[in-house]
């Protein structure tokens, strides 16, 4: 008797969950399902609306939500909305042309060396420069030794490597020693890989490499530095410029020693030696100058370096007695004026490079010798309207003799 009442209160919540559940499913299909309908068909996604980007509806199911539904034009959605991953850029125009226009109207990509990456490698080589600030591919083979540049896969002698607009690649090799270019030479480089072989001559299709000196008209200073590191390196710099309403000079100049007697293992006895015969000294000087004309400008650039390397030879070697000697000797002059409205650029070139080795223990004695003297004139007119008026003529002459 007692467990009969207890069997039947267990039914007892069954079945109002039963009728809970036919009561939910009834409501769903008579009041939720249209209402949901009714706001769906707000919003037409066939609609067009010319003067809006997009269109807002409202998902409320409220009727005085429905009468303030709006389209929002563009301008409002900008104001409403973050839109911090969108860009709403102004017209481009892009520009190719053969004519000398300033770096952002360039068809190639040109990198500009800042004041700082010059002032820090300014008692290092070009090539410490690129190595670490460029995307070029620079084959070091130590102090002493050649440092050449490629990029885009091409060959090191397929990059130019350009000082006021002229080469200064080797005459005999067709590449340039960028271990033998001081930074603190130079106040401006840039790096294009573009192919500028029309700009520029042939044997720049790989890029170029373009190198300023132009310290005339700065105020007057002097600076001297001195610094030292391992094996014997000592290097000193001067730094001094001199200005005033029509005459500027400047001079710069760089002398550096190395010991280079490090210590290694002679694999053939297995003993710890010094590295001898393999010091180095090399020398550099630039003298620059210029006079302001009433309608123009005068400059003249003057850079002599000297350099001298012993030959170590194999370590086996009891007395190597090489010796490799290279000096050159480059002058750039130009003259910037104006004639009835036309503007002159009239610039010449000359180099002369001499290179020694020797090998008094094998009687060697190898001399090569080049020359090279180019000149060009480019004449420009400012531009009026769609017309752009500029032409230029070059030309030179270059001799190797061995």
């Amino acid at each position: 008797m007692d467990y009969l009442p207890s069997f039947s209160h267990l039914f007892v919540p069954v079945n109002v969950l039963r009728i809970n559940r036919f009561v939910i499913t009834a409501l769903f299909f008579v009041i939720i399902l249209p209402v949901a309908s009714v706001a769906a068909s707000m919003c037409d996604p066939e609609s067009e609306f010319p003067e809006a980007g997009f269109q807002v509806c409202s998902r409320s199911i409220s009727p005085a939500a429905i009468e303030h539904t709006q389209i929002i034009d563009t301008k409002a959605a900008i104001e409403h909305f973050p839109t911090s991953d969108t860009l709403y850029l102004d017209e481009i125009t892009i520009r190719s042309t053969r004519i000398l226009k300033p770096l952002h109207y360039q068809p190639v990509d040109v990198q500009v060396m800042d004041s700082l990456d010059l002032e820090r490698y300014g008692t290092g080589a070009l090539s410490n420069l690129l190595a670490t600030r460029s995307s070029l591919f620079i084959r070091d083979n130590g102090p002493g030794g050649l440092a050449s540049l490629t990029q885009r896969g091409l060959s090191s002698n397929q990059t130019r490597v350009l000082w006021g607009g002229f080469p200064v690649n080797s005459l005999s090799l067709g590449q340039a020693d960028i271990s033998m270019i001081p930074m603190g030479l130079f106040n401006s480089v840039e790096v294009s890989p573009g192919t500028p072989s029309s700009a520029f001559g042939g044997g720049s299709l790989g890029g170029t490499v373009w190198l300023s000196s132009n310290h005339y008209g700065h105020e007057n200073k002097l600076n001297l530095d001195q610094s030292t590191g391992a094996f014997d390196t000592w290097q000193s710099r001067i730094r001094a410029g001199y200005s005033n309403n029509r005459w500027s000079a400047s001079v710069r100049g760089i002398y550096r020693t190395a010991e280079n007697n490090f210590s290694f293992i002679n694999q053939a006895t297995g003993e710890t030696e010094k590295r001898n015969h393999n010091a180095g000294r090399t020398g550099h000087l630039m003298v620059e100058g210029g006079y302001k004309l009433p309608n123009g400008l005068i400059h003249t650039n003057i850079w002599y370096s000297d350099r001298r390397e012993e030959i170590p030879g194999i370590v086996l070697a009891i007395s190597p007695e090489a010796v490799q000697n290279n000096n050159v000797f480059r002058w750039l002059t130009g003259l910037e004026t104006s004639l009835h409205g036309w503007k002159l650029n009239l610039s010449s070139y000359f180099e002369n490079d001499d290179y020694r080795y020797e090998d008094p223990s094998w009687d060697i004695d190898s001399r090569v010798r080049g020359f090279r003297g180019l000149a060009g004139l480019d004449v420009s007119r400012p531009s009026t309207g769609w017309v752009v008026w500029q032409g230029g003529i070059s030309g030179g002459v270059e001799r190797v003799e061995t």
